[in-house]
């Protein structure tokens, strides 16, 4: 194991480094710091370290002149000189005191771990023989991939610097990459839509066998030219698009890729990918486009492969939300109902209105949420202005401002607007009977939910017509027939989960015969997966 010492005079810096990289991956055990050059030759003479890493111009003692006078005494080290820009031909004089290197400041990561990374490798080939080379050679194969990874993280996250030569980096750390035609993709696992809860180390595995299943399948369809590391919950991956790589050979690969996620893993996942760059000094923009492409699943629902480039030009000319002309006029259309006691209108209007908000795909999930907020504001001002003194909002079966942050798909919004309005008519009716046909439908409908029950059955039973019970439907409840059906079954299931059975025979039991279905759907108005409902508390 190796003693690092760090001697910088300013603190946040000094203490900066010393947080920057989890310094036992490196082999050092021990990190010392001293606050100027003279506490540092004093440290160097006391505990013999290593490695030093020094600033150049700090108070009592400079860093060269540190390292010069212990170096007199004949102490045994190896330097890396930090420097701004001002003091680079300075610190490269330097080199004549045989210093390994130099960081340019601010210090980022992926130099502070080449730097280290080089010293190290001198350090233990100096200490060893040639009978220790393959044990060299077994270290250097374990820190280089992470290394890599902190790197291509990093470049993810920033542009090249002045004076950065991404390429040697490259070459050092033998990236299997080119440096030119490149691009960023991302596959995000989607925890949250699950009902797995692991703990901290078996979630590592599940992030690290996922990890695998990108690099190997993926490896072949970009000849080799690929690299890959973990951001939270994502599994990232960098590579090069040659003249011979086709978007449909990628697209059948990661399809692959989310099949055996689901069938190894029993997790699905939504994948987006960034354009093409010209050179990895760009490559943080192509990291941007893929997470912008990620909001895609917003609408389109979990699961998809989202390309930036066919998004953006399904938005080219797209008007945004708070322009469309229609949404303005419909959610003008769907007050009036309201207030005119419509409430069948209303609710075929709040239809049209999330049809046309889906397909204004120019507006982001945050844009399309915000606009909802304003559109609930404006419902809950027409129930006040109607005298309704006790509507309902914290006992819907979805509070919206608890939700909010939650709302992971369009599908989801729409089934709290749908429950919302759902909630007005039925405090705007508190007091009025319900229809003779209602009543019986609804009769019908609490006796044989958990058969394969239908709109035309139930028209049948109460001796009306299709439409007529549909719009009937509306006007009384505010739901059209199916949510309602929906809704009721996912009540009675409510009651099946306390009790601990099993999902799928909860399903069977209320009228599902698809599992998945039944937990989609359960998803859909509560906000919870049946799991995640069981270990709710009462």
């Amino acid at each position: 194991m190796l003693k690092l010492l760090i001697v910088e005079d300013e603190r946040v810096l000094r203490e900066g480094i010393l947080k920057l990289l989890n310094w036992d991956i490196y082999d050092i055990d021990t990190c010392l710091i001293a606050e100027d050059g003279a506490q540092g030759f004093e440290l160097i003479l006391e505990e013999k370290p290593d490695i030093v890493i020094t600033d150049i111009r700090m108070p009592k003692m400079d860093g060269l002149t540190m390292v010069k006078n212990a170096q007199d005494q004949d102490m045994k080290f190896e330097t890396i000189v930090l420097s701004g820009y001002s003091d680079f031909v300075y610190a490269r004089t330097g080199m004549s005191l045989g210093i390994s290197d130099y960081v340019l400041k601010p210090c980022l990561p992926e130099d502070m771990a080449n730097a280290i990374l080089k010293v190290t490798q001198k350090i233990k080939l100096k200490n060893s023989g040639v009978a220790h080379m393959e044990k060299l050679q077994t270290d250097l194969n374990r820190n280089l991939p992470i290394a890599i990874e902190q790197t291509l993280a990093n470049w993810c996250q920033y542009s090249g610097k002045p004076l950065e030569d991404r390429r040697q980096s490259m070459s050092e750390l033998l990236m299997k990459l080119d440096y030119e035609s490149i691009h960023v993709g991302v596959l995000m696992l989607e925890l949250q839509s699950s009902d797995m809860k692991l703990p901290t180390g078996e979630a590592e595995l599940m992030l690290y066998a996922a990890g695998n299943i990108v690099k190997e399948i993926l490896t072949p369809v970009y000849l080799g030219k690929l690299e890959t590391f973990r951001d939270e919950q994502a599994i990232v991956w960098v590579g090069n698009l040659g003249t011979t790589i086709q978007q449909l050979d990628i697209d059948h690969a990661l399809k692959a890729v989310q099949s055996n996620l689901t069938l190894y893993l029993k997790l699905s996942s939504s994948i987006g990918i960034g354009q093409l760059t010209s050179t990895i000094d760009t490559l943080q923009s192509s990291r941007a486009q893929a997470n912008k492409a990620l909001e895609a699943r917003y609408f389109h629902g979990i699961g998809g492969v989202f390309w930036y480039d066919a998004l953006q030009s399904a938005k080219d000319g797209s008007d945004t939300i708070w322009n469309d002309e229609h949404i303005t006029q419909l959610e003008a259309e769907i007050s009036q109902a309201l207030k005119t006691n419509e409430y069948a209108k209303a609710l075929d209007g709040v239809e049209q209105w999330l049809e046309q908000i889906g397909k204004a795909i120019a507006g982001s999930p945050n844009e399309v949420n915000l606009k909802a907020t304003a559109f609930i504001v404006t419902l809950k001002n027409i129930t006040q202005q109607k005298t309704i003194t006790s509507f309902p909002w914290k006992d819907t079966m979805i509070d919206w401002s608890e939700h909010l942050p939650q709302i992971q798909t369009f599908d989801e919004l729409s089934a709290i607007i749908k429950k919302i309005v759902q909630n007005i008519v039925e405090a705007l009716k508190s007091e009025t009977v319900l229809h003779r046909t209602v009543q019986t439908a609804l009769v019908i409908i609490h006796t044989k939910y958990a058969l394969n029950l239908t709109l035309d059955q139930v028209a049948r039973e109460t001796y009306v017509s299709t439409s007529y019970l549909s719009t009937l439907f509306k006007q009384e409840l505010g739901v059209n027939f199916l949510d309602y059906l929906h809704q009721y079954r996912i009540e009675q299931s409510k009651v099946l989960l306390r009790k601990n059975y099993k999902v799928y025979a909860v399903a069977n039991e209320v009228g599902y015969q698809d599992e998945r279905h039944f937990s989609t759907t359960f998803k859909k108005w509560t906000g919870l997966t049946p799991m995640q409902y069981r270990k709710k508390p009462n």
